[in-house]
């Protein structure tokens, strides 16, 4: 018997199905309980039809965790524009950031600082093929940093114009980026450790070395 054959609508349908069920377990059980075969028991099919449009769990997990940056994405579209400062925008950009990423550490740890099967930005580029309306509201310059896929293509967006208001050198972009994103790594491990810790301090402490290596 060949193999039943889905419309596109049907395929997309499908696929949704299957990132919501990845959805409910890191939202019931943790990232870390994720497999394929709880994932088709909850979405109802079977461990082979899943393997048909992800290549593994972490293709998977990192597609339905683009899911988790919506409404971050929608609230930068809609404070951003009126800050006109780079420099601002810098500040505002880590600190949204910041809040809801020690929201869902575990997402956005995955998202960005594990060691993915596939590159991010095929991921990212696959979530945002599957749902284009989540694109619907971006400007262009947050249209591109999501596209950029690595944190630290990212934070180089927001950080470069910098230096045509002559607050960094050219030559310290590549280390102050590189300082920043190390730090907050080690703050979002404590998070992701504990989760109780106040995440309003934490964002305060990312804020401060950004700041801090900024003057410097």
């Amino acid at each position: 018997m060949g193999r039943m054959k889905y419309s596109e609508t049907e395929r997309i349908q499908m696929i949704a199905t299957f990132l919501k069920a990845t959805q409910q377990i890191i939202n019931e059980e943790g990232i870390e309980q994720i497999s394929i075969r709880k994932v088709a028991r909850i979405a109802g099919f079977n461990s082979a039809t899943i393997y048909l449009y992800f290549q593994d769990v972490d293709e998977l997990i990192t597609v339905a965790s683009m899911g988790y940056l919506e409404e971050y994405c929608r609230e930068l579209e809609e404070n951003a524009p009126q800050i006109t400062s780079a420099y601002e925008i810098y500040l505002y950009t880590w600190e949204l950031f910041c809040r809801f990423a020690f929201k869902s550490p575990q997402i956005y740890y995955h998202l960005f600082y594990h060691t993915h099967s596939k590159p991010l930005n095929e991921s990212v580029a696959k979530y945002y093929q599957l749902f284009p309306n989540a694109l619907a509201h971006c400007s262009s310059t947050i249209w591109g940093m999501l596209h950029s896929g690595s944190l630290e293509k990212r934070n180089y967006q927001v950080l470069h114009p910098l230096v045509k208001e002559g607050l960094i050198e050219e030559g310290s972009v590549d280390l102050i980026n590189d300082l920043t994103l190390c730090y907050f790594r080690k703050i979002l491990e404590s998070v992701c450790e504990n989760p109780d810790l106040n995440h309003e301090e934490q964002t305060k402490k990312v804020l401060d070395a950004v700041c801090f290596l900024l003057k410097k």
